[in-house]
Formats: structure tokens, C-alpha cells, sequence
């Protein structure tokens, strides 16, 4: 998974990820282009940052935006009633 999610970058593992048809090359910036390419991990952790909720924890520096504040909208939608 650490691979696939730009932990370690190409070139420090042995063979090839493809992904969508085409050989994954991720660089120096990897965990941004794997976010880009629409690949991210949510780590089994149980308290990341124990004074955030859940939700906070789960979209930790790519929190959906309205401007320059956070969409809490987005980030918490309220589901359909059952």
C-alpha cells in the first residue's frame, strides 16, 4: 500500500505499479501525484490528531475548501433520510 500511495517513490522498490493501463512513476513529490492520479490511503491509526474529529483526521491536509476556509458542508454532508 505504501507503494501505491507514494510512500516510496519509483526507483526504491523493484518492479512496476500500473495503474489505469500505464506504469505509475511517482517522484520525489510521490504522495502529491499519487492524490493527483486519484490514489490516497487512510491509515489504520487510532487517534491521529486526538482533538479532531474522524472526519477531520480522514481529509488531513486535503480538507475540501470553500475559498480560503474549510467546507464543512463537503467534509460532513448530511445523508438522505432513510
Amino acid at each position: 500500500m505504501k507503494i501505491l500511495c507514494g510512500v516510496y517513490p519509483h526507483g526504491t522498490y523493484e518492479g512496476d505499479v500500473v495503474y489505469d493501463g500505464k506504469v505509475l512513476r511517482l517522484g520525489t513529490r510521490s504522495i502529491r501525484q499519487a492524490i493527483e492520479e486519484g490514489i490516497a490511503i487512510v491509515y489504520q491509526e487510532l487517534t491521529l490528531v486526538p482533538k479532531m474529529t474522524v472526519g477531520e483526521n480522514i481529509y488531513l491536509g486535503k480538507e475540501p475548501r470553500r475559498g480560503r476556509s474549510i467546507d464543512w458542508d463537503k467534509l460532513y454532508p448530511i445523508p438522505p433520510a432513510c
